[in-house]
């Protein structure tokens, strides 16, 4: 069983890779989750949960162009 920190900082680095490979900012995805850039880095470091409707936002948002 893998321990749910490391499945959230597996999911966080994720989230940031797909953001960077996007040309998209910290405050970009906050934006789009309505929050602060703050939780966008606490997300993707691993050091908070995410909702399963801002995971979908975040996901879609860096798959979009523009």
């Amino acid at each position: 069983m893998v321990n749910p920190t490391i499945q959230r900082r597996r999911l966080g680095l994720a989230l940031k890779r797909a953001r960077e490979e996007a040309g998209k900012t910290q405050d970009d995805a906050a934006a789009v989750i309505d929050a602060a850039a703050s939780k966008v880095s606490r997300l993707e470091l691993g050091q908070s949960g995410i909702k399963l409707t801002d995971l979908n936002v975040l996901l879609e948002h860096s798959t979009s162009s523009s």
